[in-house]
C-alpha cells in the first residue's frame, strides 16, 4: 500500500501539479488523525483480501498525501540537491522513528507523526511570501 500510494502521488503531481498545497496538508493531517482513531483490530475480523486492501489503503494514505506535498515542493525548489538531501535525511529519520512503534505502539506513533507534520506545515506557512499562494 505504501509503495502504491507513493507511485500514485508522483503520477498525480506529474499530471496535475497542485497550485496550492493547503488541501494536501489538510488531507495529510486528517489521514494521520484517522489512523490514530482507527481500531485496527476491526480489520482482523475481515477476510484476508479485504483486510489487506483496507490496511494498505489506510496506512498508505498519509504516504500518498505527503508524496504529493514533497513532489510538489521538490519541483518548485531552487536548490534541488539540498532539497533531495533534506528529503533523504527526513526519510532516514522517519524510518528510525517508525521503529518506536514497537515500544510506544501505533497510536502513539500516529501522534508523533501528527506532531512532525504540523511542524512541517508551520514551516511551510512561514516560508510563504506574503500575498502568495505557495512558497517558491
Amino acid at each position: 500500500g505504501v509503495l502504491v500510494m507513493a507511485l500514485l502521488a508522483n503520477a498525480w503531481v506529474a499530471r496535475h501539479p497542485p497550485a496550492n498545497l493547503a488541501l494536501p496538508f489538510v488531507l495529510l493531517l486528517a489521514s494521520v488523525v484517522f489512523l490514530w482513531w482507527l481500531n485496527v483490530d476491526l480489520l482482523n475480523q475481515l477476510p484476508l483480501l479485504p483486510r489487506a486492501v483496507l490496511a494498505g489503503v489506510f496506512t498508505g494514505l498519509p504516504v500518498g498525501f505527503s508524496g504529493v506535498i514533497v513532489s510538489s515542493l521538490l519541483a518548485r525548489s531552487r536548490d534541488l540537491g539540498a532539497a533531495l538531501a533534506s528529503n533523504l535525511l527526513g526519510s532516514v529519520l522517519g524510518g528510525c522513528l517508525e521503529y518506536l512503534s514497537m515500544a510506544i505502539g501505533l497510536r502513539a506513533l500516529a501522534l508523533l507523526a501528527l506532531t512532525l507534520y504540523l511542524g512541517a506545515l508551520y514551516f511551510w506557512v512561514a516560508a510563504r511570501p506574503r500575498g502568495m499562494g505557495a512558497p517558491a
